[in-house]
């Protein structure tokens, strides 16, 4: 796998992080927020894309921030992965975004003036290739010469979900033998967050540090963060025909229900995401569940009350915990840094930390996690949730050798 993340760059860099409670939450510096009523993120700072992705100038002209990161990450990944070569016809990229390329060095977003000479029309052709959706994915694909699929997933929230489970059906099926898939997202910009702070969805706290709290008493609203994270799926036949390193197996997959377009958290479907989490432990219980756990106390409620459907008087027992704390969430990459810190969990076999929980919020009864934690886990249910009501989960577990 290969992670561009608040809390570092790369695997040792982001589980360092994690491991010790750092956060990558601050003051916004990619725009001027002053005018907000939310003025905190979780930024991937000081980015370098010549010395991290060793991407050249004329690339980056075409690239946007999310596409930059996209690419860096799956260079990342492969060396990771310790692949040299290819099987360009049998290999895809599927990534879950939701936007590219809204950040203020948007020319969509500023006065365009072009030689007609050079372009005939009324703006830049590097405008699509910037806005576009796809870039990130299609620019991946180039960059390793990929001949098969290449697509990108947009379900809000859960949008990493949907693409890592959507290649582990499509490798499963025998239709590629190896995926490269994730997800890239830059959501930290003036539109996003205004439509966001219009929504009361983003946090107000001033205090970076403790801003987000997952089930705990103080908890107010979300963050957002930003970055990449791909992983390289294969079969686990095709993985130890390379005597490639495993970090877990997708046991279980579950998309998501059905899609409410709502945001009254509060009457939400609590019975729906219950039966989602049961759904995805089919196969076996987990040994620790980590929560999708924002922070937003509405979601917080709504999550318990779920747990709680599902488990009974068992979800005391379960180790719960989240590193939305540490990196925010509300875009798709939070899903996709809850899904690497999982496997990572179980490759290192130990539990993280839920950073800034500190006064167990009245009636949850969750068994979350305050620190670092030695277990023997097997597997690892998580699920993720989104504004529009939706919901899914998935199963990871390790690899019997």
């Amino acid at each position: 796998m290969g992670i561009i993340s608040p809390v570092g760059i790369g695997i040792r860099d982001f589980w360092k992080s994690l491991k010790t409670g750092k956060t990558g939450l601050g003051p916004i510096t990619l725009f001027d927020a002053d005018s907000l009523p939310n003025r905190i993120a979780a930024e991937v700072k000081d980015w370098d894309h010549r010395r991290t992705a060793h991407l050249d100038p004329a690339q980056c002209k075409h690239f946007s921030r999310a596409t930059q990161f996209g690419v860096a990450a799956a260079r990342l990944a492969m060396a990771d992965a310790g692949l040299v070569s290819l099987d360009q016809d049998r290999t895809e990229v599927l990534l879950g975004t939701t936007t590219n390329s809204l950040d203020e060095s948007n020319p969509v977003q500023e006065p365009i003036t072009i030689p007609d000479s050079e372009y005939p029309g009324d703006g830049s052709p590097r405008i699509n290739l910037k806005s576009f959706l796809g870039t990130p994915a299609a620019a991946i694909a180039l960059d390793f010469g990929i001949n098969g699929l290449t697509t990108v997933i947009t379900d809000a929230d859960y949008s990493a979900f949907s693409a890592v489970g959507l290649a582990a059906q499509r490798i499963e099926s025998g239709r590629a033998d190896l995926i490269l898939c994730g997800a890239t997202e830059t959501p930290i910009n003036s539109f996003t967050i205004s439509a966001m702070c219009e929504a009361d969805l983003l946090t107000r706290n001033r205090n970076a540090h403790d801003a987000i709290r997952p089930f705990d008493n103080r908890h107010d609203r979300c963050a957002l963060g930003e970055g990449a994270v791909i992983f390289v799926l294969e079969s686990h036949k095709h993985a130890r025909q390379r005597n490639a390193r495993i970090y877990a197996r997708i046991e279980e997959f579950v998309p998501a229900p059905t899609i409410l377009y709502s945001f009254d958290f509060k009457n939400n479907c609590s019975e729906n995401w219950a039966q989602t989490i049961l759904d995805t432990e089919r196969a076996c219980s987990p040994d620790v569940i980590h929560a999708h756990g924002s922070g937003h106390r509405d979601m917080d409620n709504m999550e318990a009350r779920a747990l709680h459907q599902a488990y009974g008087n068992q979800i005391g027992a379960i180790p719960v915990t989240s590193v939305k704390a540490a990196v925010g969430s509300g875009s798709a990459i939070g899903g996709a840094f809850q899904i690497a810190a999982s496997a990572l969990m179980i490759d290192r076999q130990c539990i993280l930390l839920t950073r800034n929980h500190d006064r167990p919020a009245p009636g949850y009864h969750l068994n979350v996690v305050r620190r670092l934690t030695r277990k023997r886990i097997e597997s690892i249910s998580q699920y993720a949730y989104a504004r529009n009501g939706a919901h899914t989960g998935m199963l990871l577990t390790g690899v019997r050798t």
